[in-house]
Protein backbone atom coordinates (compact mmCIF):
# COMPACT_ATOMS: atom_id res chain seq x y z
CA UNK A 1 0.00 0.00 0.00
CA UNK A 2 1.49 3.13 -1.13
CA UNK A 3 1.97 5.80 1.85
CA UNK A 4 3.78 9.26 1.11
CA UNK A 5 5.06 11.13 -2.10
CA UNK A 6 5.54 8.81 -5.26
CA UNK A 7 7.22 10.06 -8.18
CA UNK A 8 8.11 8.91 -11.60
CA UNK A 9 8.84 10.81 -15.07
CA UNK A 10 5.36 12.19 -15.06
CA UNK A 11 5.01 13.93 -11.94
CA UNK A 12 4.68 13.65 -8.10
CA UNK A 13 1.77 12.00 -6.45
CA UNK A 14 0.65 11.34 -2.85
CA UNK A 15 -1.12 8.85 -1.17
CA UNK A 16 -2.46 7.83 2.33
CA UNK A 17 -3.18 4.23 3.27
CA UNK A 18 -2.57 3.81 -1.19
CA UNK A 19 -5.26 6.50 -1.68
CA UNK A 20 -4.47 9.98 -3.16
CA UNK A 21 -4.54 12.42 -0.17
CA UNK A 22 -3.00 15.60 0.91
CA UNK A 23 -4.05 18.39 2.81
CA UNK A 24 -1.49 20.65 2.18
CA UNK A 25 -1.49 21.23 -1.41
CA UNK A 26 -2.43 19.43 -4.82
CA UNK A 27 -1.91 15.48 -4.36
CA UNK A 28 -0.89 15.05 -7.91
CA UNK A 29 1.62 17.60 -9.60
CA UNK A 30 2.37 16.52 -12.97
CA UNK A 31 5.35 17.84 -15.25
CA UNK A 32 3.26 19.21 -17.88
CA UNK A 33 1.87 21.54 -14.83
CA UNK A 34 -1.48 19.88 -14.32
CA UNK A 35 -2.42 19.92 -10.63
CA UNK A 36 -5.34 18.02 -8.52
CA UNK A 37 -5.94 18.31 -4.89
CA UNK A 38 -7.38 15.02 -3.34
CA UNK A 39 -8.92 13.71 0.05
CA UNK A 40 -9.24 10.19 0.69
CA UNK A 41 -9.34 9.25 -3.18
CA UNK A 42 -11.88 12.07 -4.36
CA UNK A 43 -11.50 15.52 -5.58
CA UNK A 44 -11.37 18.08 -3.06
CA UNK A 45 -10.59 21.32 -2.30
CA UNK A 46 -12.11 24.47 -0.26
CA UNK A 47 -10.30 27.54 -1.56
CA UNK A 48 -9.70 26.95 -5.04
CA UNK A 49 -10.35 25.01 -7.61
CA UNK A 50 -8.93 21.12 -7.36
CA UNK A 51 -8.40 20.59 -10.65
CA UNK A 52 -6.23 22.84 -12.20
CA UNK A 53 -5.45 22.36 -16.19
CA UNK A 54 -2.28 24.17 -17.35
CA UNK A 55 -5.01 25.02 -20.82
CA UNK A 56 -6.81 27.36 -17.43
CA UNK A 57 -10.12 24.95 -17.61
CA UNK A 58 -9.97 24.58 -13.52
CA UNK A 59 -13.01 22.58 -11.84
CA UNK A 60 -14.17 22.77 -8.76
CA UNK A 61 -15.39 20.05 -6.53
CA UNK A 62 -16.55 19.61 -2.81
CA UNK A 63 -15.78 15.87 -1.28
CA UNK A 64 -15.67 13.99 -5.17
CA UNK A 65 -18.92 16.43 -6.63
CA UNK A 66 -18.02 19.07 -9.38
CA UNK A 67 -19.53 22.27 -9.14
CA UNK A 68 -20.34 24.51 -11.52
CA UNK A 69 -21.13 27.62 -10.77
CA UNK A 70 -19.39 29.91 -8.07
CA UNK A 71 -22.36 30.29 -5.82
CA UNK A 72 -23.34 26.44 -5.60
CA UNK A 73 -19.36 25.69 -5.10
CA UNK A 74 -19.77 28.78 -2.20
CA UNK A 75 -22.33 27.19 -1.21
CA UNK A 76 -20.94 23.61 -0.98
CA UNK A 77 -17.86 24.68 0.89
CA UNK A 78 -20.26 26.29 3.27
CA UNK A 79 -22.16 23.24 3.94
CA UNK A 80 -19.11 20.74 4.05
CA UNK A 81 -17.46 23.40 6.86
CA UNK A 82 -20.63 23.06 8.69
CA UNK A 83 -21.06 19.78 8.99
CA UNK A 84 -17.23 19.07 9.08
CA UNK A 85 -17.19 21.39 12.39
CA UNK A 86 -14.53 23.24 10.42
CA UNK A 87 -14.11 26.91 10.90
CA UNK A 88 -10.95 28.42 9.21
CA UNK A 89 -10.20 25.89 6.41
Amino acid sequence: MKNGLSEDKNGKYWYLDGELHRLDGPAVERTDGYKAWYCQNKNHRLNGPAVMRTNGDNSWWVNGIQYIGGSKYKKAVKDYKKINNLTNQ
